[in-house]
């Protein structure tokens, strides 16, 4: 368990992390995602190519150190994998967020180890979760907006294949 220097130390690297803060070229879509409660404001760009599916991702954001650690985290950690792989892994952020910390629930994947305790941290704060969840939020609007283009390109193109 980290203890809140070491938290803190760990959320203020990835808060200053600049490498996934670029503009992505032939993005499908941003996912923009406000917190009212604070003022922060995060654009999500995604680009999902290749077979299998792949995810590239990166953010611009107007916002605290936390929501930049928290996107970094998620950039740095789901970007290039499967659209299968970026869906569990989201699945499995969502269910250590979403639990209390009373309820004893540590981060036990291999992956952002050290990331998440952090960002695990404020599951006592409210307000701050908010903070923490803005990206990922951002990310699910992307993978949403994703299968539901997607679903319309297939519409699409089955009921052109119907008409020829």
């Amino acid at each position: 368990m980290l203890s809140p220097s070491e938290a803190q130390s760990c959320l203020l690297t990835l808060s200053r992390k600049e490498s996934h803060r670029e503009h992505l070229e032939d993005h499908q879509g941003v996912s923009e995602r406000r917190n009212p409660a604070c003022g922060d404001e995060i654009w999500l760009l995604c680009r999902f190519t290749g077979e299998p599916l792949r995810s590239e991702i990166r953010y611009q954001a107007q916002s605290c150190a936390v929501t930049h650690a928290s996107a970094a985290v998620l950039c740095e950690w789901l970007s290039g994998l499967s659209l299968e792989a970026l869906q569990e892994r989201m699945e499995q952020v969502r269910a250590y967020l979403e639990s209390s910390a009373e309820s004893g629930i540590e981060w036990e994947q291999d992956w952002a180890q050290t990331e998440m305790q952090a960002l695990g941290l404020f599951r006592t704060r409210p307000m701050r979760m908010k903070c923490v969840t803005l990206p990922w939020l951002a990310l699910e609007d992307q993978v949403d907006k994703y299968y539901a283009d997607s679903t319309c390109l297939k519409s699409d193109r089955s009921s052109t294949s119907e008409t020829s």
